[in-house]
């Protein structure tokens, strides 16, 4: 079984998103005044790496996300209580100031290739203009 060194990857992150500069804007915004149950940087990672995961997503599934990767053992009614406006500004300064395609190390992309037909779930909301194969259920087909 082939071994995996995820230092690289941490280190990538640590770079991408750096821990400092998401907890000022967590401050700046009132997300977090301090740190107890909560990490903030533990939250934006969970939030942009571990909600994809799964065909069903929900907030049960998002918070069992943070507390495996955390180690916290806050209750779920604590974490619901941090999903409001100071959550969503502090996240659209994130992809606003921190999620620069051109200024990463990864670089901007120039090119994306599907190939298979792979069917992107959509919100659900969207299924009049998008059918999926499903009833009731929005898709896009790439």
């Amino acid at each position: 079984m082939a071994q995996h060194d995820h230092t690289q990857f941490l280190e990538l992150l640590h770079r991408f998103l750096p821990a400092a500069a998401l907890t000022a804007l967590a401050k700046a915004h009132g997300w977090f005044q301090r740190q107890r149950e909560f990490e903030p940087v533990m939250m934006v990672w969970t939030f942009i790496l571990g909600f994809s995961g799964g065909a069903q997503r929900s907030l049960a599934a998002l918070h069992r996300a943070y507390q495996r990767h955390s180690g916290s053992k806050a209750s779920y009614a604590a974490f619901y209580q941090r999903l409001d406006q100071s959550l969503l500004d502090t996240m659209q300064s994130v992809f606003k100031n921190l999620l620069r395609p051109s200024s990463t190390t990864l670089g901007a992309f120039e090119d994306i290739l599907a190939l298979d037909a792979t069917l992107v779930r959509l919100w659900d909301a969207l299924a009049p203009k998008f059918a999926s194969t499903a009833q009731g259920q929005a898709a896009a087909k790439l």
